[in-house]
């Protein structure tokens, strides 16, 4: 031993205390990503199988529109849309506050 090392050896430091290894913590970190990992593949690998995709939507009602032939139709029920209501160009310009300019085939009766 050189006397640089028994000098070292002689010195009394007071080390800061070791941090807790949380290894344990790692662990499970670790396992939960793999995990996550291998459900995402197997939802891809199904996914990428038209049938399987098509029942899995299915399973999950998200398979889209579901067209149904019938024989007759059911009522309809009647609105009242007032489509029919003519405006005035009058009317149209105190509604908006601006004259509207229309080409001459698309005019109005003022």
């Amino acid at each position: 031993m050189t006397d640089f090392e028994r000098e070292l050896r002689a010195l009394d430091v007071e080390w800061p205390a070791a941090p807790e290894l949380r290894l344990e913590l790692a662990r499970r970190r670790r396992v939960r990503a793999v995990v996550a990992v291998a459900l995402v593949a197997a939802l891809a690998a199904a996914f990428a199988v038209p049938q399987s995709r098509s029942a899995i939507l299915r399973f999950f009602h998200l398979g889209g529109v579901t067209v149904v032939r019938v024989e007759t139709l059911p009522p309809a029920a009647a609105r009242n849309l007032r489509l029919s209501k003519a405006y005035t160009s009058a009317w149209r310009q105190a509604r908006f506050g601006i004259r509207l300019l229309l080409m001459a085939r698309y005019r109005m009766p003022p």
